[in-house]
């Protein structure tokens, strides 16, 4: 029957995923070659909150809006990144299947136009999420232009979140070659071993319990070698 020829929700994902991939893969090469891996990611996040974003205001202008009202995986975020290179290095030429040359701008142009052909016929709410996703990479190929990076905010938060998770370097005491080479060997001596047991303890003092945890000598004992006095 017909209905038995239909795709699944499962298979329809595992296509989407797919053809994601693919996009992802060839154009974020491309993309790389202009811009960070941090800008990438930036645009990654931006273009999978503005296709989402989109797509809420649709459902929620159009309440009695019931069909496909779903955006499958993260294509919306791909999307940005392809539209993004596509307009930034607009005249750059690929080949689709190996074969067939097409410049960057007809690519991405032809990638939306098939989005907004193909909505009223199938995944409504995927096209929907798409054309946000274009949007974004729309405003960050028409910013780069302006020398505006707007992936520096949402940076700026991935890079603090990841930061919460990253643990406490010790810190490192540096001395003075001139103050060695003034020593004689057994106040060398004496020094070398004083410095591997006690400015030791006094690290792992501030690993554990923090730098205010320190007695005053502790500090004043870690500030003189930290000067190399």
């Amino acid at each position: 029957t017909n209905l038995s020829k239909q795709k699944t929700p499962v298979g329809k994902l595992n296509e989407f995923l797919f053809l994601n991939m693919l996009l992802l893969y060839f154009l974020g090469r491309i993309f790389l070659s202009y811009f960070t891996p941090k800008k990438l990611l930036g645009l990654y996040f931006i273009g999978g909150f503005i296709g989402l974003a989109l797509l809420e205001i649709i459902l929620l202008v159009s309440p009695n809006y019931t069909e496909s009202n779903y955006a499958y995986g993260a294509s919306a975020a791909v999307t940005a990144i392809v539209i993004g290179v596509c307009l930034h290095a607009p005249k750059v030429e690929i080949r689709i299947l190996g074969i067939i040359p097409v410049k960057l701008l007809w690519l991405g142009v032809g990638i939306v136009l098939l989005d907004f052909v193909r909505m009223m016929d199938s995944n409504t709410g995927g096209h929907i999420a798409h054309i946000g996703g274009a949007l974004a990479g729309y405003l960050f190929a028409t910013s780069e232009k302006k020398g505006i990076d707007i992936t520096k905010g949402i940076n700026s938060v991935i890079s603090i979140i990841v930061n919460l998770f990253k643990p406490r370097s010790k810190m490192k005491v540096v001395y003075s070659q001139e103050n060695v080479q003034n020593m004689t060997d057994d106040e060398y001596n004496k020094n070398k071993s004083y410095t591997q047991k006690e400015i030791d303890k006094i690290l792992d003092k501030i690993s554990a319990s923090g730098y205010e945890s320190l007695t005053k000598q502790e500090k004043k004992d870690l500030y003189n070698f930290s000067n190399n006095k």
